[in-house]
């Protein structure tokens, strides 16, 4: 029997680097950007997250980088929620024949579902990426926190997400930590009705 496939259509204002892209938590996403709605209650989601490809970017000539994600879906006090673990594997070339292949920084989530209003669903993720990094291009030189807000809405065969937030992050090219805005749009269509 034919199961749900998406054809995914993400247009991201987020930079295509190791350091500040990254994939969908869980199965409910759109490739590099997250959906409103969390997993069941000890549902599990293991994944290669999105692949991600930069060209110029800071620190490298091209990054090459998928994240490995595991999500388990938590409901406490009634409250749907979501805990996930996140680790980018990167490859990087600096363009003068040296290049660096390794982990980039580990990230701990915790997505919430905030309200469903008809169709349309709200959510937030608060994040916290640790200096894991096995080379300076491939990671952040601290601790970077991260909050961002989602909201959804399923429309017949189509479903569309918003993603923004803030992100604090200190980079080895920069002197001092910075504040980036990464923001997204993503939409999919189910080709098998009735199964979105």
């Amino acid at each position: 029997m034919r199961r749900l496939a998406l054809v995914c259509l993400s247009l991201c204002a987020r930079a295509a680097f190791a350091q500040v892209s990254h994939p969908a938590m869980d199965a409910r996403g759109y490739l590099t950007l997250d959906g409103a709605s969390t997993l069941e209650h000890a549902e599990l989601s293991f994944g290669l997250g999105s692949l991600d490809w930069g060209h110029g970017v800071p620190g490298a000539d091209d990054l090459v980088s998928a994240t490995l994600v595991a999500a388990l879906g938590l409901h406490v006090l009634h409250v749907p929620l979501e805990l996930v673990a996140s680790l980018p594997i990167a490859i990087s070339n600096s363009g003068d024949n040296q290049s660096s292949q390794g982990l980039g920084d580990a990230g701990v989530h915790l997505k919430v579902h905030l309200a469903q209003v008809g169709r349309v669903g709200f959510g937030a993720i608060a994040s916290v990426y640790f200096p894991t990094a096995s080379a300076p291009e491939l990671g952040a030189t601290g601790v970077t926190p991260e909050l961002d807000g989602i909201v959804d809405v399923a429309a017949g065969r189509w479903r569309f997400a918003i993603n923004g937030g803030v992100r604090r992050i200190s980079l080895a090219m920069d002197d001092a930590p910075v504040v980036q805005v990464p923001a997204g749009v993503a939409g999919a269509v189910a080709v098998v009705p009735q199964k979105l």
